[in-house]
Parts: C-alpha cells; structure tokens; sequence
C-alpha cells in the first residue's frame, strides 16, 4: 500500500516539471500474465510504474504527442527493458514519423536524472528506434533503479509491448525516491557523484555518517563547499548539478545526526560529492512531507521558489 501511496506522490508533483500524469487505474492489470496496457488518451500521457512484466502501448490517433513510461523499483534494483514486439513507422519523407526512445534515467523539463557522468557502463549508444532500426533482440540496463521510455507514435494501431524486470544492482549510486526506510549513498571508493532525488518536499535525517578525512573535517560551510569530499543539501532540479544548493555538510555534527529536518523545495536533492580518495557513506532516512504533522513554513532549508 505504502508503494502505491509513494507512486501516486511522484504523480501528484511531477506537474512543477511542466508535466501531467495519468493515474494508472486506467491501464488494465492481469496479475497472473503480468501485462500491463498502457492507455492512450489526448490531455495527459505520463505514465509511472513499479511494476514488472509486460507493457504494451497501441496508438489510437494520428496524435504527434510525445508520451512517456516512467519505471521505478528500490534503490538496491536496477531496470532491465526488453522489446518483445516492435511496429512503429518511420515515415521519414512523409512528415512526422514514430519514435520510440530508451532513456537510462528520468528526463523531464529537458532535465535528466541521474547527469550525464552519473550513467555507467550498463547504459547504450543507440537509444532511438523506429521501423527501420527495430530494437528487438535488444535489453536495456539502467545505471540505477529508474529508467524511461519515451514514444511518438502517430499510426492508429502501431505499438510496441516490451518486458520489464528488476535486478539487484552491484553498486547503487544514483537514486530515485521510492518506498524504503532508508537509503544509502555510497562512492564505492570511485570519483562519483552520488545523488537521492524526490519529487516532493521531504523530511531528511542522517543515521549515519562517514564522509572524507577524519581528521580535515570541517564544520564551517566556506571550507565545506570547497572540501573534496562533501554533502550538498537542495532541490528545486531534476539535474544534480542544477539544484539550488541550501547547505554544504563535512561534519557529522553538522550533518545533525538522528535529527529530522524539512527540505521546503518543489523537489529534493541529496548529493554527495567525492574525490575518490575516501570510501564515502551516507545513510539517509527520506520521507514525503506530511502536511498534518510537519509545519512546512519552519522548515530548515527552503528554496527560493518556494518562498515566493
């Protein structure tokens, strides 16, 4: 229940990103076959999903709207997609033609999570299909538990149906938020950025904290920001690197271990930052803001759109 409930969240604010969202009460389940039909109606066509098996979208108009399937699983998955069946026309000399588009992430407003360097070796050059270049025979992995694809199909009864499904990932870096209890952000020792992002106000509490040298921690937010190792607290972006950075954090007292504190932005970001010289580790609880028991206007970090 909680998941649906987490689900129905991330629809509930993706219109800050310039963007509306079908309720997938409309698509039609059948639990033992795991397939999913994707509806297809003209005022709104963003689709979010958790699940695994099978999805297949027909086009029922000669509609050039640029739709999109958002899939999300734990932070510990990643996404495999697969394309089973394939008939998207071209129609390249004959005006707007179909497009299907794999994307290893999310991508909204022209923003995309995770950046560009946060994708790794599992992501693939050719992401654009039609007719003339089918991607069948092919399955797609994404670098984190997000992925997304995008389609234009403007051929009543063309399509496609593709299976997904949810492996454990060897090293989760990059997250979208969705139903845990906590979350671990963690370099594995590499020269990563590692970034939690959610599409809502959130409460955050750090559980634990091990970020950089022990002994060149520094609690002064001058030094922080420039220390090689760091936490950048914001939102506002889907990007990392575009966020509006509210805190820096070095030291643990800083981090105020244990403690809960309300990030008053449209989205939330935590990000951290590594040299690669340290094994960096953050444990983070994340939670969507609860307007009956969270006082919203005292928040500690607030972004400048919303205060507005």
């Amino acid at each position: 229940m909680w998941t649906f409930c987490i689900v129905l969240l991330v629809f509930s604010h993706l219109h800050e990103f310039g963007v509306d969202a079908i309720i997938d009460d409309n698509a039609i389940y059948n639990q033992q076959i795991k397939t999913v039909t994707i509806p297809d109606t003209p005022q709104n066509c963003l689709f979010v999903s958790s699940e695994t098996g099978y999805f297949t979208y027909k086009s029922t108009s000669n509609r050039t709207t640029t739709c999109g399937i958002y899939f999300v699983t734990s932070s510990r998955n990643l996404i495999e997609i697969a394309f089973t069946q394939f008939d998207v026309p071209c129609n390249k000399n004959r005006g707007v033609g179909g497009l299907v588009q794999y994307r290893d992430g999310w991508e909204l407003k022209r923003e995309v999570f995770p950046s560009e360097e946060g994708l790794s070796k599992y992501s693939t050059e050719e992401t654009e299909f039609c007719s003339d270049n089918k991607p069948l025979h092919k399955t797609f992995v994404s670098s984190q538990n997000g992925a997304q694809i995008s389609y234009r199909i403007p051929h009543i009864g063309k399509g496609f149906t593709i299976f997904v499904d949810h492996k454990k990932h060897p090293s989760p870096c990059n997250i979208i938020h969705f139903d845990e209890p906590y979350y671990l952000l963690q370099n594995h020792g590499q020269k990563r950025n590692c970034s939690i992002w959610a599409s809502y106000p959130t409460a955050v509490q750090f559980n634990s904290f091990n970020i950089g040298n022990r002994n060149s921690r520094t609690s002064n937010i001058l030094q922080c920001a420039h220390a090689a190792d760091h936490i950048e607290i914001g939102g506002g972006h889907l990007d990392p690197n575009r966020i509006e950075i509210l805190n820096f954090i070095c030291s643990k007292a800083e981090a105020n271990v244990f403690h809960e504190d309300l990030i008053n932005c449209p989205s939330s970001t935590i990000k951290l930052v590594s040299s690669g010289n340290h094994d960096n580790r953050v444990n983070i609880s994340m939670r969507p803001v609860d307007a009956s028991v969270d006082k919203i206007t005292n928040a500690k970090y607030s972004c400048i759109s919303s205060t507005k």
